[in-house]
């Protein structure tokens, strides 16, 4: 005949509770020493970044303006003889454009300077993807779910964001062709955008690996996806990644409406 079981006394309930309570400070402990841990990781990288930022600047600086020079040259010149030579410079200039306003935030960053944060139509960050350069054999498919009228309140960086992951599609598809999907609804008070590719999709790494430094979807540094991330946290929004049920991958930046974040 089996033995009932004696009930806990109030000091065993109570050494017991003072276990648990010990063991969960000291979980709790390791959770936030890992923490910042990365933070710390984070912010030595970003340094890195910034002195590396601050070079290439400079070289940049340097090597556009004989470009420029060369540019106002060869229109005065050519006149309007030539179109396709023409119709070629202006997409020289405009990739100049595109450094300019990559070059102008990181200089005053680096100033010390913070960036002034202004309201941008949503939509202006499509349109503005739907302008940037892709070969012919990529089409372009755009999904508007939004009103003209709503806004995001962001740093000109935001826009280098949306390039980076636009521009590693290009890359991935740029030999076999295929296509690049742009879209953006409302989501939980904020704008959800994504860009999709029909390409080889992420396998050899997790969603939240191609975010980290060094990583990334193709052969290189490694670090487009990670300067987007980084620029997407300081405009307070999030980011998120993955594979498409048939091929292909997609990239996700959420940021808060104007409102939103003025109100907060």
């Amino acid at each position: 005949m089996s033995q009932k079981r004696k009930p806990f006394s109030e000091e065993s309930k109570e050494a017991e509770a003072k276990l648990l309570l010990s063991l969960a400070e000291q979980a709790a402990s390791s959770i936030q020493r890992v923490r910042i841990a990365n933070r710390m990781q984070d912010e030595r990288t970003i340094s890195h970044l910034g002195t590396m930022a601050s070079i290439l600047c400079h070289e940049a600086i340097r090597v556009m303006s004989p470009i420029r020079v060369g540019i106002a040259k060869i229109e005065r010149e050519i006149g309007g003889s030539y179109p396709l030579a023409s119709e070629q410079l202006r997409s020289i200039s405009e990739s100049l454009d595109g450094l300019d306003r990559v070059i102008e935030p990181l200089r005053q960053a680096m100033s010390g300077k913070s960036l002034s944060r202004e309201n941008y139509p949503a939509i202006a960050l499509l349109e503005h993807l739907k302008r940037a350069q892709r070969p012919e054999n990529i089409e372009l498919i755009v999904i508007q779910l939004i009103d003209d009228n709503l806004s995001i309140h962001a740093d000109p960086t935001i826009f280098t964001a949306f390039e980076n992951i636009y521009n590693n599609a290009v890359e991935v598809l740029c030999d076999r062709g295929g296509g690049i999907t742009l879209s953006a609804r409302t989501s939980e008070g904020g704008v959800l955008f994504q860009i999709s590719d029909d390409g080889p999709g992420m396998h050899s790494m997790s969603p939240e690996e191609v975010w980290e430094f060094g990583k990334g979807t193709k052969k290189s540094p490694g670090f487009g996806l990670f300067i987007t991330k980084y620029v997407v946290l300081q405009n307070k929004g999030r980011v998120s990644a993955e594979n498409n049920m048939d091929r292909g991958a997609s990239f996700f930046i959420w940021l808060p409406l104007a409102q939103q974040e003025t109100e907060g």
